[in-house]
């Protein structure tokens, strides 16, 4: 059975929406797909191939200029190699349209109530520094 059955194979019977929303099956995924290898990704990326291994088993994150190198090596949105979208939107853009702050509030949107309550004291915090700051070059 090759990487790409089943890779689909488990998107679609035994993975959870929390996998799926993974850098670490996304990659994995968009490597099937795009029917590449982890070695051929990682040369192309000039990175050894344990890099896109550790990454796939999620033993590491990537920083996000790698991010940034394997989405354009696999022709994907950085968006959805960080699990935003479907996992089906493997060929969708990233929305450039969108102002910061409406990305911020569509992000807001897609909160639990703690994960809410977070981001206002986040925001809170830092309004709270900026003052502060300003104040202090007064």
């Amino acid at each position: 059975m090759s990487n790409k059955t089943i890779l689909l194979k488990r998107n679609t019977e035994e993975t959870s929406v929390e996998v799926e929303n993974t850098l670490s099956f996304r990659l994995a995924y968009a490597i099937a797909m795009r029917n590449t290898s982890q070695a051929e990704l990682a040369a192309a990326c000039g990175m050894p191939p344990s890099n896109i291994s550790q990454y796939i088993v999620n033993k590491t994150i990537p920083q996000i200029d790698t991010v940034k190198l394997l989405t354009e090596k696999l022709q994907v949105s950085e968006t959805w190699l960080m699990g935003g979208g479907k996992p089906t939107d493997i060929d969708k853009p990233d929305p450039i349209d969108l102002s910061s702050e409406e990305r911020l509030l569509e992000n807001y949107r897609k909160l639990d109530k703690q994960g809410k309550d977070f981001v206002i004291r986040l925001v809170e915090t830092a309004a709270l520094m900026n003052e502060n700051q300003t104040l202090q070059l007064n």
